[in-house]
């Protein structure tokens, strides 16, 4: 939830042609929303909703992050996102990344003992 006024996807054209396009990027984990933190479109997206230029450039960016064309694997990425998103103690993203790494993995005991400690997880090579 933000604190401002944003536009839905359904409203504005725009709106909704920045979100698709960016979200077009992401890996397959990140199209099921996760809840309860998503509504319709998460607080974090929908602050960018005013600027739809932004909006997109802003997440893509994130979805090149992403891509299966970097040298990181999934586990490793959603890992990384996961403990820099718990150390930085940002709600919505911990519990978000933390989710994208459960489903990746399907590893729940991975995913708890990141969230309590990094530094005390089983993390392998693999």
């Amino acid at each position: 939830m933000t604190w401002i006024a944003t536009v839905r996807p359904a409203d504005d054209e725009r709106v909704r042609q920045a979100r698709d396009a960016q979200h077009t990027l992401y890996p397959p984990e990140y199209d099921a929303p996760v809840l309860p933190h998503d509504d319709e479109i998460a607080g974090i997206v929908a602050a960018h909703s005013l600027i739809p230029d932004a909006l997109h450039h802003a997440f893509a960016t994130f979805g090149a992050l992403m891509s299966p064309d970097l040298p990181l694997t999934r586990r490793q990425h959603e890992m990384i996102a996961t403990i820099v998103s718990v150390t930085n103690g940002t709600s919505y993203c911990s519990v978000s990344h933390a989710e994208f790494l459960r489903r990746v993995t399907l590893d729940n005991t991975l995913v708890e003992a990141i969230r309590r400690d990094y530094r005390t997880a089983p993390i392998d090579d693999g």
